[in-house]
This record gives structure tokens, C-alpha cells and sequence, in this order.
């Protein structure tokens, strides 16, 4: 017996959910066990797809889509994933590998490309992950030089979806060594220089080819850059933001499947005299499947339609974060006890349900581990103040890679060259002078700060990920780098603007920073009277850096590292 659904998609959009439905029960769950036995891509369901205009529903009329919007995408998902993971893959990946496109793709690329998607004629993918740089995208080593009107790209990517079958690839590649800025492009499978490695032998969704690329020398024309160059980091986050709810209806839909066949299982097998589904452990068992199921599909449906609000909402991203978390949790929860009320049935694979159970876990890893998404919405939680320790390994990883090639750190920070606003308050600030200075009134400060943090938006934010460097780097030189910084004013308002207009959790940071500040005074003047200067670089709750000493010698040197060593951990 199927549960009440509250969702009011209207009379059309229930006709194209039951049709799907039936699409999936009839024509692909008969299929998927070949599929998930064999690993091959299964061409005759992208087939099915593709007529049945499935494929078009990322899309907007315009391009030949259905423009139904993100809500009745993801129900598609959730309906083909009860029947089998791989083949739902298949439609997320058409949202996937041209949401950059779609948004914020030149009307040219657009023009060129959307429409054969939607028609299923062309196969995207997306390139971001590398070896090295999974969760942390700004380790990615792929590069991108320009030459002429072209770009040259060389570098891997790993554990690429739809490799070997996708006519085209959205490549992520550092296009600027210096800052660690990266640049989207639309790559062409038939490229010169272009190649899969070869492909993954995957726990689950067998039927999806996962594999490694090889850029060598691949030239592609500047016109099939996607949105700004150097602004590729803001192109992956805000696909991400939104992609990542194909893979909660991927888990909502192998949740569902799997209470489903467990449900029906309980009711045809009979143990002590009677159907199991009498028995109170089982129904308990059953009763939790289906509870988080649907709890899953609410928050899943709640994020799309804040996703199809235009515009947007701020929050977006943790709405969407948090139906991708508890969805595949959920998932990987309720397929293991499917597992369970089957007994040892199962656990073999004449049942579908341990094939649901090794498709679960990829929906807890892919899209951004679930431990991302703990953080992303723990940041908004913290009213932005999560967002601080981002910032900080920004300017420190800038500052450290700098530091390593011989330089000086970048004067007046890379944001403010993007902001008006930002190199008007660089330019009317005069420098400080002399101790009272420096200690002058954080509200002045405050005051100057706060122009700047109106002047950026989102998607300045999303910039400064651009410039995260080396995170090994920044671990080892964080310390180091808090004594030697030689940011100017208007550099570390821009980096932490969202923190200062955060004023309470401002106001907490001042308040602990100058005690540790005091601290340190008194502790130098007992240990090493008359041989400091002292410093406090920053009022507002960023990384405090003191210069102490001209020549502090011996164990007073130690004791004030030490020092600063503690603040810095207070501090994060």
C-alpha cells in the first residue's frame, strides 16, 4: 500500500511522473540485474530515454526541453532509481554535465549544445575530481596555458561518470599558476590529445562507466571557455549546489525501491505459522524504512522547489545539502536492513535488494562527501562564521605558495582588483601610525569594512575559493605565516567580509583576540623588557600576527611562539 503523496505538482506533471513510473517498472527493472552482472552501458535504455523526451527534463523549452523544472527532474530520478540506480544515473549526469553551460555558459555554447542534450543525441560529463584533489578541488594540477586564441590543457582527471561514452566533457584546469585560479571548458571527446585511461570496477552503478582521463596538449578555442576565466571554482560550486539534489533522489528512489521489496517479501514469507510481516520486529524494521524514506523525500522536494524560485535563495545550498545528506544516509540505513528482513535471500544476488544496498553507498560519497555537506551546513548555521576558516586558508595559501617561490604577498589581495568599492577604501586609507594606531577603536574599523562587505555578492565569495593554494603548503607555513604576513587593510576586509558583517560573532572574536593580545604584552614584558614591537593586524577576529622582536634570543623566543601558536588556535 503506497502512502499519500503531498507534493501538488498539478494534473500534467502527475501524468508524466505515473508515465515514468511505468517506464521504469515495465521496461527497466527487468533489466537491471543484467546490467549490474554484465557492467556495460546499457544503449538501449539511453535509447528509451531519449524517445521518451526523459532525457530533456533538465532542460528549458527554448532548447528543447520540457521546462518542467527542477522538481519534476528529481522526481524523474527518484522513479527510475527505484528500478535501478545506473539507469537514473544516466539523467542525472544529462543535468550534470551542462548546468555550467546552462548557467553561465556563453548564449553560443548554449545554443550549440543544450538542445542535442535534451534530445539525447549528446552525452555530457564533468571533469573536476583528480588523484589529488577530491573534496579539495583547489589541488586540482591539470593546467590550461593560453596560446593565441586558444588554451592548451594538460593534466588527469579521475573518477570521471559517463567516460568513453560522453561526446563532450566540462574540464576544470588552473589557468592562472600564480593565484591558483581555474577556468571551465567545454572539451570534445574527439579532441587531439584526448583519451580515457581506462575505467573503474565499481562496488555499485555498474552500469555507469566511471573512468580517468589524459589531456596532453589538447588545444581548445577560447570560445568554448565557460563563463569568466579564472573564475572556475565559482562555476563547479554553483553546479554542485544544485546537482547534488540528483544524487538525494537517487537515494530517496533506491530507498524506496528497496522498502518496497522488502515490504512485498515480508508479506508472501512465512515463518512460526505466519506471513513475517505479523511479527512485531519486522514491522518495526519496515515501520523505520519507510519513516526515513519519506522524511528524505521531504526535505528532497522542499530543496527543489526553493531550487526552481528565481532567484534563488541564500540558503540554497544548505537546503540542498541537507536533503543529499539525510537521503543517503537514509539509504545506505534502509537497504541494509532490507537486506536483513530478507535473511539470507538477501544477500544473493537473485534478489535486488543487495544490488540497492552496493548502489546506496555511492550516493554518500559522490556530488560531495557527506562529510562536506555536514560543513556546508554547519557554515550557515554558524551565520558565517564557518566561512572564517575558508577565508584564512585563502590568504594563508596565497601567501605561503608566494612565499615559496621567493615573492612578496599579493598587495591589496586578488578580490579587490574585481571591486570597485574595494580600491576606493584601499586608496583613501592612510597608513597607521605609531602604537595608539594601531590599536585604534575596532568600531572605526568596523566602519571602513563594512562598505566593502556590501559590495560583494555570492559570487565574489565563491571567488576567494579560487585562491585556496597548496593545502599542504598552508598546514605547514600557517604558523609561520601569521608573523611574516604583509597583507594590507583592504586585502583582509575583502577576504572576510561576510565574517565582519556578522557583527555579534565580530564583536566575540574582538574580545578574545584582545585578551590574547594583552597576554602576550604582558608575558614579553616579563620575559624581555624593551626589545618587542608590538603589533595587532587584526581586530576583527582575523588571525592575529604579531611582530615581536628585533632580536628575541633564546627562551623568551620559544615562549612567545608558543603564544602564538595558542592564539591561533583559539582564534580557529
Amino acid at each position: 500500500m503506497s502512502l499519500t503523496d503531498a507534493t501538488d505538482l498539478g494534473p500534467e506533471l502527475l501524468e508524466l511522473r505515473a508515465t515514468i513510473a511505468r517506464i521504469a517498472a515495465e521496461r527497466i527493472a527487468p533489466r537491471a540485474g543484467e546490467i549490474d552482472r554484465t557492467g556495460l552501458y546499457p544503449q538501449d535504455i539511453r535509447e528509451l530515454l531519449a524517445a521518451n523526451d526523459i532525457f530533456a527534463l533538465p532542460f528549458a523549452e527554448r532548447y528543447g526541453g520540457t521546462g518542467t523544472g527542477t522538481l519534476m527532474l528529481q522526481i524523474a530520478v527518484e522513479e527510475i532509481a527505484r528500478a535501478d540506480a545506473s539507469c537514473a544515473l544516466m539523467l542525472m549526469l544529462q543535468e550534470l554535465g551542462t548546468l555550467p553551460i546552462a548557467r553561465f555558459g556563453s548564449p553560443e555554447l548554449r545554443e550549440r549544445l543544450l538542445p542535442g542534450c535534451a534530445r539525447g543525441e549528446l552525452l555530457p560529463a564533468f571533469a573536476l575530481s583528480e588523484a589529488e584533489a577530491g573534496s579539495n578541488p583547489a589541488a586540482m594540477r591539470t593546467t590550461a596555458v593560453a596560446d593565441g586564441g586558444d588554451w592548451v590543457l594538460n593534466g588527469t582527471k579521475n573518477w570521471i561518470s559517463n567516460a568513453g561514452v560522453a561526446d563532450f566533457y566540462v574540464v576544470f584546469a588552473v589557468s592562472d599558476r600564480e593565484s591558483g585560479r581555474a577556468t571551465a571548458f567545454v572539451v570534445e571527446a574527439d579532441r587531439p590529445g584526448f583519451s580515457v585511461a581506462g575505467t573503474e570496477h565499481k562496488l555499485g552503478i555498474r552500469g555507469s562507466p566511471t573512468g580517468s582521463l589524459v589531456l596532453e596538449d589538447v588545444r581548445v578555442p577560447a570560445e568554448d571557455v565557460i563563463g569568466e576565466v579564472g573564475r572556475g571554482m565559482r562555476v563547479a560550486l554553483g553546479t554542485l549546489e544544485r546537482s547534488r539534489l540528483g544524487a538525494a533522489a537517487q537515494a530517496v528512489g533506491i530507498a524506496q525501491g528497496a522498502t518496497d521489496y522488502a515490504v512485498a517479501y515480508a508479506r508472501e514469507r512465512i515463518a512460526f505459522g505466519k506471513p513475517i510481516i505479523d511479527l512485531q520486529g519486522i514491522q518495526f524494521k519496515l515501520a523505520d524504512m519507510q519513516t526515513g524514506t519519506s522524511a528524505a523525500r521531504a526535505l528532497l522536494y522542499q530543496a527543489c522547489t526553493l531550487a526552481d524560485r528565481e532567484p534563488a535563495p541564500p540558503d540554497l545550498g544548505a537546503h540542498t545539502s541537507m536533503a543529499k545528506l539525510f537521503a543517503s544516509d537514509n539509504a545506505m540505513r534502509v537497504t541494509v536492513e532490507a537486506v536483513q528482513v530478507l535473511g539470507g535471500y538477501g544477500y544473493v544476488n537473485d534478489y535486488p535488494v543487495e544490488r540497492m544496498m552496493r548502489d546506496a553507498k555511492i550516493t554518500q560519497i559522490y556530488e560531495g562527501t557527506n562529510e562536506i555537506q555536514r560543513i556546508v551546513i554547519a557554515r550557515h548555521l554558524a551565520g558565517g562564521s564557518g566561512s572564517l576558516r575558508l577565508r584564512r586558508l585563502v590568504v594563508a595559501g596565497a601567501g605561503a605558495q608566494r612565499r615559496q617561490r621567493g615573492e612578496q604577498p599579493l598587495a591589496g589581495g586578488v578580490v579587490e582588483r574585481a571591486h570597485p568599492e574595494a580600491r576606493r577604501v584601499q586608496a583613501t586609507r592612510r597608513p597607521a601610525r605609531g602604537l595608539a594606531a594601531r590599536r585604534r577603536d575596532p568600531r572605526q574599523h568596523r566602519a571602513a569594512v563594512l562598505p566593502v562587505a556590501d559590495a560583494l555578492d555570492v559570487a565574489a565569495r565563491l571567488e576567494l575559493v579560487d585562491h585556496v593554494g597548496d593545502a599542504r603548503a598552508v598546514h605547514l607555513q600557517a604558523v609561520g605565516d601569521l608573523a611574516q604576513r604583509q597583507l594590507p587593510l583592504a586585502a583582509v576586509e575583502q577576504q572576510h567580509q561576510r565574517l565582519v558583517a556578522r557583527k555579534g560573532e565580530v564583536e566575540r572574536l574582538e574580545q578574545l583576540v584582545e585578551a590574547r593580545h594583552h597576554d602576550l604584552l604582558r608575558a614579553h614584558d616579563r620575559g624581555h623588557r624593551g626589545h618587542a614591537r608590538r603589533r595587532l593586524i587584526a581586530p576583527v577576529g582575523i588571525p592575529l600576527a604579531a611582530r615581536l622582536g628585533d632580536r628575541i634570543e633564546g627562551e623568551h623566543a620559544r615562549h612567545l611562539e608558543g603564544r602564538l601558536v595558542s592564539v591561533q588556535a583559539a582564534v580557529t
